[in-house]
């Protein structure tokens, strides 16, 4: 299987202040080569643990790479519990679509079910 180019990389990191309950998110994108192409941050506050603190700086990147019609990208994070969490949610996911689709072709055939 052929590994697809991707054009943007995006980094995402933040940073959690437990008393305050807050945390600071920013991102970058770059190219392949390493340009930085823009930047940005954001401060979010009621925020209890700091996986979601990563997960809130992964989101706003993605919904910024969306905004900015970067179809081709990959994601990077400092955060291996989420990184391993999106890819355990994906794989659910896909998994759980398939057992939906085979439920689906097997109630379709009843004509009640109590």
């Amino acid at each position: 299987m052929e590994e697809q180019r991707l054009d943007i990389v995006c980094k995402s990191d933040a940073a959690w202040n437990a008393e305050k309950m807050a945390a600071g998110a920013a991102w970058f994108f770059i190219t392949q080569s390493g340009g930085q192409v823009r930047s940005d941050s954001d401060i979010f506050t009621h925020v209890k643990p700091p996986l979601v603190a990563e997960g809130l700086a992964m989101l706003t990147a993605m919904e910024q790479a969306l905004l900015s019609d970067y179809k081709q990208i990959s994601f990077e994070s400092d955060s291996k519990i989420l990184v391993t969490a999106i890819q355990e949610t994906s794989q659910i996911c896909m998994e759980s679509s398939r057992i939906l689709e085979l439920y689906r072709n097997v109630l379709v055939q009843f004509l009640f079910i109590g």
